[in-house]
């Protein structure tokens, strides 16, 4: 069953092309309260995107969740369960965890655990609300797996990540064998 709730769109730029674009406004009336816009994505619908899918109302549909700017063609397509998407470290002391579904940072913070490695911060943006990274208190492993846990969205292994452009590691990781100048 998927969770529905009030959506408030402004429709912008349908033109001869037949493109259609939406984006998500803040709204607040007195059936679903005050919402804010879920990130800066914006859901642009090309043309010939929907199909009929052989339906008999000929009323073709698009699907939307929260904190996703895939447009869906059909509620079977939409990833339900809660999930890590990916988690990739990006600095020698920060992890960035992309989960597939927005969440309360309030009710997960606490819950939040790491293989090895003491945690300092987690934090997260409005601009990407599917979006957290985890600060350590120490400088992170990279030799060894480090295991991230969510609650409600599971488990992943973090994989190196932007930390492979960074100063600190090129000077960890240099190879410095002087016969070879």
């Amino acid at each position: 069953m998927l969770n529905r709730s009030c959506l408030t769109f402004k429709v912008c730029r349908v033109g001869i092309s037949k493109s259609m674009e939406l984006v998500k406004v803040f709204s607040c009336d007195g059936y679903c309260g005050c919402r804010e816009k879920d990130g800066d994505a914006d859901r642009i619908l090309k043309n010939g995107l929907i199909k009929d899918n052989d339906d008999v109302t000929d009323s073709p549909e698009i699907w939307l969740t929260s904190g996703d700017s895939t447009l869906y063609l059909s509620p079977s397509l939409i990833d339900k369960e809660n999930r890590i998407k990916s988690a990739m470290t990006d600095t020698m002391s920060t992890i960035k965890v992309t989960v597939n579904k927005v969440f309360d940072l309030t009710k997960i913070k606490e819950g939040i655990k790491l293989s090895r490695e003491t945690i300092v911060d987690v934090t997260t943006t409005k601009d990407a609300p599917t979006v957290l990274t985890i600060t350590t208190k120490e400088a992170i492993d990279l030799k060894t797996p480090l295991t991230i846990t969510l609650p409600g969205y599971g488990d992943a292994t973090a994989s190196i990540g932007a930390i492979v452009r960074t100063d600190a590691f090129d000077q960890t990781f240099a190879y410095t064998n002087p016969t070879l100048k």
